[in-house]
């Protein structure tokens, strides 16, 4: 691989590129990145066979944590709540900036490099 990167690196980092250049305009583009990054980084702990050090690490990091008492108490909001509808849609709107929270966390972090192209 170029830059000696290995092919999950690049995966997750098209991904990425999927995401930013989505964000003002696509809702589709969205959801596409976040699974490519998503499938990038499963693929790559399959490899490694470190996908559950990867889960725990996940949900010990304090940003993930933050992310989960944010929706859990939508979650429990949902119990007194007189739209349910609207509530499990903000719960499904949710869900996956807690999966991203859980993938960026646990992903190795972005060089200087990486950040400038």
């Amino acid at each position: 691989m170029p830059g000696g990167r290995s092919l999950f690196r690049w995966l997750y980092l098209i991904g990425l590129g999927i995401i930013a250049v989505s964000l003002p305009t696509s809702y589709f583009g969205m959801s596409l990145g976040q699974f490519w990054v998503l499938g990038a980084w499963l693929l790559e702990g399959l490899q490694r066979r470190d996908l559950g050090h990867r889960f725990s690490m996940g949900f010990t990091t304090p940003a993930v944590l933050a992310f989960l008492g944010y929706l859990a108490l939508h979650a429990i909001g949902l119990l007194w709540t007189e739209n349910m509808g609207w509530g499990l849609d903000l719960c499904r709107i949710l869900l996956p900036i807690l999966l991203l929270g859980i993938v960026l966390s646990t992903s190795d972090p972005l060089s200087p490099k990486e950040l400038r192209t």
